[in-house]
């Protein structure tokens, strides 16, 4: 993977917005969609991804990006596309490395417990989701004391202090793949933001930015390729062991 190219990529999608629709957007929302293009998370991921090996002539990679991700689970009569599924082939097979991260590893904002579990069991199996992990950044945009769910969890616990250096090599990362609460939402990330797409938009709302200090959700993953890997100072995240 070329970081470069696929950073190009991702904002010449990100910013070409106007006719575009999420597909739930279609499914909510009865009309006349026929000049729209029908984007959503994974789509969006992929078609990114997708671009990018074809540029960089490999055919046979950006081909089976999508079979890749699939998986039955549950009661699922057919293969549906799972997040994880996807790390799983980028990590195992195309050598990138995983990172979990975390804002705050004992006072979530939201006050689940899902969170406090995740980040656990990252610690101690090295793994998310069933993807190998190499590094871990906790506690990259702490709970300030005054936010309502602070010690929600645990009470004994006090404020934890800002991870800088942490974060710092975060906003190092060129381009990623990134996806959050076990791979239920998918994203791309570059140089501390995310760029993730709406399944539930349209026009301009499709697509959205945010800093990584100021993402929503609690626990999640950056997949990141070997050439921005090699651009971080490794010793400044903490690694899995």
């Amino acid at each position: 993977m070329n970081s470069t190219i696929a950073r190009n990529n991702m904002l010449v999608r990100f910013n070409d917005r106007s006719m575009k629709v999420g597909s739930t957007y279609v499914k909510n929302n009865p009309g006349d969609y026929s000049k729209y293009t029908i984007t959503d998370c994974v789509t969006f991921v992929l078609n990114v991804l997708r671009d990018t090996y074809i540029q960089m002539g490999r055919t046979d990679v950006a081909s089976n990006l999508a079979s890749k991700g699939l998986a039955k689970r549950g009661n699922n009569k057919k293969p549906l596309f799972y997040g994880d599924m996807l790390a799983k082939y980028l990590v195992n097979q195309l050598s990138w490395k995983a990172i979990y991260l975390t804002p705050d590893r004992f006072h979530p904002n939201d006050g689940s417990k899902e969170h406090t579990f995740a980040t656990a069991k990252a610690i101690e199996n090295c793994a998310y989701v069933g993807v190998p992990l190499s590094y871990l950044v906790l506690d990259y945009n702490p709970t300030p004391k005054k936010h309502p769910k602070f010690q929600a969890l645990y009470d004994y616990k006090g404020p934890r202090k800002l991870n800088v250096i942490g974060l710092a090599e975060l906003k190092k990362i060129k381009f990623a793949y990134g996806l959050s609460r076990q791979g239920d939402h998918t994203w791309l990330y570059s140089n501390g933001y995310v760029y993730e797409a709406h399944w539930n938009a349209i026009g301009s709302n499709v697509y959205s930015k945010h800093p990584i200090s100021k993402f929503i959700w609690n626990s999640n993953m950056l997949i990141v390729p070997p050439d921005s890997i090699a651009s971080l100072t490794l010793k400044n995240l903490t690694e899995c062991k």
